[in-house]
């Protein structure tokens, strides 16, 4: 495993995909390396907990986020994902706006 991403060779280069809208509460299974990036506009108190693992559903937490503002303040978060693990984005407050980010071989040298 190493420092390699799915065993890419001197020919191939990563670029990020096209941004995928994605749910709340939802357990996604990712058919690539990528990331997952959340954003919160909400006033009061704000929760939000990104989990990542191999078993469905997810229980390791990545990234769990809580505070209270007194305004309209923006919260985010974003958390890695390998390829074949699962994923979900949990809150108890708001409705944040949650994408997902693949990481895609391109070829370089056929």
């Amino acid at each position: 495993m190493g420092g390699e991403i799915n065993g890419l060779d001197h020919d191939t280069q990563l670029k990020f995909g096209a941004w995928v809208s994605r749910s709340i509460d939802t357990v996604y299974l990712a058919a690539t390396d990528g990331f997952v990036l959340v954003s919160l506009t909400q006033p009061g108190w704000v929760f939000l907990t990104g989990k990542s693992s191999a078993a469905n559903p997810p229980a390791v937490k990545m990234y769990d986020l809580s505070y209270q503002s007194a305004g309209q303040d923006y919260a985010g978060m974003e958390f890695l994902v390998r390829k074949d693990e699962y994923w979900k984005v949990e809150t108890s407050s708001g409705a944040p706006t949650v994408y997902w980010i693949p990481l895609e071989e391109v070829v370089i040298r056929p």
